[in-house]
């Protein structure tokens, strides 16, 4: 202060730089708002934080800011309790306030607490103990390795099993990766994955990677932790196609097992692509031609682009199991197998398919249709008069358009007996009979 304010403004002595002789200088009470008149002010708190003025002065903290460095510490705390700097906010320069070290139970004066070489703001950064001295962080590293097509970032992390914290690391492409300040003393997942569609998160479908090494118990530095990214199998959708196949390869979607909506699974569409397609519904479709369409060939579990799966030589879509090899069976007992049944096209089922009391089998080595009530076998009957001198057999002929059917007949005295059947119903016979005397087997002149 200036004699003259010390005359004219405070009433101070210019002569005496401590007026009332409370210790503090005239001009430090003025600049601080306390009396340089008043001898006994010295012993005031005027800021309650537990120093007097006298030691706010002595310390050259502010009597009216109970926390003049600001750093959560009270200057009588600073000053009284732990001897910290209560004009330094971090009386050590560790990078913690001293309230957040008596806080942490750190030294507030130390640097390094526990003596490992890492200070303590380092340590409660990276996550490490500052109190103890197996705890400090260290450097995670090795390589990602990938031979596959697909691109985007690599992101390395190792993830702490106890509370999923992770330390990550970036790469732009496979290769060397550093996970610096991770705190030993800690149970890690180390683990990769390519983000190729650049959405921060790893996809099911996405190449990734585990450390074959997992889990790892951080004691020190890890070198060498490499992996190689894969496709993943994993198939959210169960439709029998992994989520990398069906985004990649196919284009389909892995959350829905049946991308086109047709009622086939996708898995079950991409086997027989492309004539069945997983983005297109084709479930009314039959490719193989074999009366299935795609969609009962699924049901059924048969091959929509082979129309005999069981290679039986019958149509899937007519056979009665479709995935055995039942050709030779005969299921309705009527004489006629499996097969047979599919080439004369009668029912393998019934026995006499036209209902007309007579069965498929004989029908067809009668020659009549099987599949007409209105064609069976008949039976003709009737009696040959003869009263000529001749001697032979007596043949009985019916010829109609395709051939001819014949009868030898024995005949005694001037008349014999005929009863033919598996003659056919709705066909014109021509009826003739004739004495082969010369026994050649042919009517002559």
């Amino acid at each position: 202060m200036t004699d003259y304010d010390e005359l004219y403004l405070h009433g101070t002595n210019p002569n005496d730089d401590d007026t009332d002789g409370d210790g503090m200088p005239d001009g430090w009470e003025v600049v601080n708002a306390l009396d340089p008149l008043d001898w006994d002010d010295n012993n005031t708190d005027s800021d309650g934080d537990g120093l007097k003025n006298l030691d706010e002065f002595l310390n050259s903290t502010d009597p009216h800011n109970p926390d003049t460095d600001g750093d959560g510490l009270s200057d009588g705390q600073e000053v009284l309790t732990y001897s910290t700097d209560p004009l330094v906010p971090d009386t050590d320069a560790d990078g913690l306030t001293d309230a957040q070290e008596v806080a942490l139970g750190t030294n507030p004066r130390l640097a390094d607490s526990d003596a490992d070489g890492f200070s303590d703001g380092v340590e409660v950064q990276a996550g490490s103990d500052p109190l103890n001295v197996a705890s400090f962080p260290v450097t995670i590293s090795g390589t990602v390795s990938y031979g596959g097509t697909l691109t985007g970032l690599v992101y390395v992390a190792a993830v702490d099993v106890a509370n999923s914290n992770a330390f990550v690391s970036i790469l732009e492409a496979p290769g060397a990766y550093s996970l610096t300040n991770v705190p030993t003393l800690k149970t890690y997942i180390i683990q990769a994955f390519l983000d190729t569609d650049a959405n921060l998160l790893r996809g099911t479908w996405e190449a990734q990677a585990l450390f074959a090494g997992n889990p790892v118990v951080l004691t020190n530095t890890r070198a060498n932790a490499n992996m190689v990214l894969q496709h993943p199998t994993v198939d959210t959708d169960g439709d029998g196609l992994s989520d990398y196949d069906e985004v990649i390869v196919h284009g389909t979607n892995p959350n829905d097992g049946d991308s086109d909506g047709d009622s086939m699974p996708d898995g079950w569409e991409v086997q027989y692509k492309p004539t069945l397609d997983p983005l297109i519904s084709d479930a009314a479709d039959d490719p193989d031609g074999d009366g299935l369409p795609n969609q009962q060939e699924y049901g059924l579990g048969t091959n929509p682009i082979s129309n005999d799966t069981d290679g039986d030589g019958m149509p899937d879509g007519w056979e009665l199991n479709p995935l055995v090899n039942d050709a030779g069976g005969d299921a309705d007992s009527d004489g006629l197998n499996n097969l047979q049944e599919n080439q004369e096209g009668t029912d393998p089922t019934l026995a006499d398919t036209d209902g007309d009391g007579f069965g498929d089998a004989r029908e067809v080595a009668v020659g009549s249709d099987p599949l007409d009530p209105l064609s069976y076998p008949i039976r003709f009957s009737g009696r040959i008069n003869y009263g000529g001198a001749q001697t032979g057999s007596v043949y009985w002929v019916a010829s109609h358009a395709s051939g001819a059917i014949s009868n030898v007949l024995t005949m005694v005295g001037t008349s014999v007996v005929y009863n033919v059947s598996n003659l056919i119903s709705r066909t014109d016979y021509t009826l003739s009979a004739y004495r082969d005397s010369n026994r050649n087997g042919v009517a002559d002149p």
